[in-house]
């Protein structure tokens, strides 16, 4: 794989949210977080799974830390304990 490139994990998740498996897809985002923490098609693609699992009241939370925080990186640490 690229080293340093968040975007081969990015699009596998893809592939897994597409085919239903929201565990493995959800693990491949957080991979691809890592390595690029203020990609906005990594967060829009965390939320999409969070939203498809039926989580609203985490995606409400997610939300409010963003808010709260100017910075997504921080918020993103406190949400998800990374």
């Amino acid at each position: 794989m690229m080293c340093r490139c968040h975007l081969p994990l990015l699009y596998v998740g893809l592939e897994y949210g597409l085919t239903n498996n929201s565990k493995l897809a959800e693990r491949f985002f957080n991979q691809a977080l890592t390595i690029a923490p203020e990609d906005p098609f990594v967060l829009h693609e965390i939320g999409v799974i969070a939203y498809e699992s039926l989580e609203s009241v985490n995606l409400f939370l997610f939300a409010v830390y963003c808010d709260v925080f100017e910075s997504v990186e921080d918020s993103v640490v406190l949400y998800c304990g990374y």
